[in-house]
């Protein structure tokens, strides 16, 4: 059953005009940071979503969150669209950011801030404010004793554990976790995405996990969407996309990550070059610059995101590189 559903999101920042644009009143320029996105998210699946950074995925999360308004496009939470007024459903979503050093009040308790959630949304009757802020803490796996600590008094991983905290003082049916463990330790990170899976199971959350880490995602996640230049470019289970890449910008993602075990030979998808800038994107496919399978076809039509072999895939040529890095790397040698 799908929970989330977006639409043809565009967002867009306005750009500052130079003086010789305003004498010659040149339109102001605008960086497209999603381009006409759809995606859906099913109920109680975990979806990664990866891709170079400033390829838009954070952005996509705070313009589901409403963080952001988009020039174009909606989001539907459960079949309804989402407004940007404080009674929309947008409660009902919630996310958590990289950095909780700088997302959380430095001159607050943490119990005042749980305790000033709960009872601007009247999610508990004032005698029982103070009890939701302990299941809270117990939630997270923290001493209550912390309720009465301010932020700065904690560790990195603690502190996300109230970011957590925080984000489910709301009551949320999706978390969207924006690349959450990234600062964190590997032990530490490891304990932040089991207690993510632990609150999935026992909450019946939904996860949007926003991450750099392929390890990661492969490990955790259900779904993978792949962004590039603001657009997704490949959808679908994490056990198929990995194994067998449809697009060539998720062959040279995937090609790109370190292999310990020799278990993945290296291919012939190389990520070169840089990405372009959004405010020159090249027509045609965004990818086609430095994609080694670029032709005419891939400079000037835009490729739809398509089902191809049960995967969404925006390419002309679907499966190609990773077939042609089978027939040059030979067969595995570490299984």
């Amino acid at each position: 059953m799908t929970l989330l559903e977006i639409r043809d999101i565009t967002v867009e920042f306005p750009q500052p005009r130079s003086f010789v644009d305003m004498l010659t009143r040149t339109p102001r320029p605008a960086l497209r940071a999603v381009d006409h996105v759809d995606l859906s998210v099913e109920r109680g699946e975990i979806l990664g979503v990866v891709g170079e950074s400033g390829c838009g995925k954070s952005t996509l999360a705070r313009a589901i969150v409403g963080l952001v308004e988009p020039v174009g496009g909606e989001v539907l939470y459960d079949g309804t669209p989402l407004t940007f007024d404080r009674h929309s459903n947008r409660r009902r979503i919630q996310m958590v950011f990289q950095d909780p050093a700088s997302s959380l009040n430095p001159s607050m308790t943490i119990g005042s801030m749980l305790a000033e959630l709960i009872a601007y949304h009247h999610l508990r009757p004032p005698e029982q404010v103070q009890d939701r802020c302990e299941e809270l803490m117990d939630l997270v796996n923290l001493p209550r004793r912390y309720l009465a600590y301010r932020p700065m008094r904690l560790s990195g991983g603690q502190r996300q554990r109230i970011g957590i905290a925080r984000a489910l003082a709301l009551e949320p049916d999706l978390l969207i976790a924006d690349e959450s463990v990234a600062a964190l330790d590997v032990s530490v990170q490891a304990s932040i995405l089991n207690l993510l899976l632990d609150l999935r199971d026992d909450l019946d959350l939904t996860i949007i996990l926003i991450s750099h880490d392929l390890a990661v995602v492969r490990n955790v996640c259900d779904h993978v969407a792949v962004m590039y230049l603001g657009n997704i470019v490949e959808s679908g289970p994490t056990a198929e996309l990995f194994s067998s890449p449809a697009h060539p910008y998720t062959t040279a993602l995937l090609a790109a990550a370190p292999s310990f075990d020799g278990s993945r030979p290296p291919g012939n998808a190389r990520l070169e070059g840089e990405p372009p800038s959004p405010l020159a994107r090249p027509s045609g496919c965004p990818f086609n610059p430095r994609c080694p399978l670029a032709d005419d076809e891939c400079r000037t039509v835009m490729p739809p995101l398509a089902i191809s072999d049960g995967r969404l895939v925006a390419c002309h040529k679907p499966f190609a590189s990773s077939r042609q890095g089978a027939r040059t790397a030979g067969p595995p040698t570490g299984e």
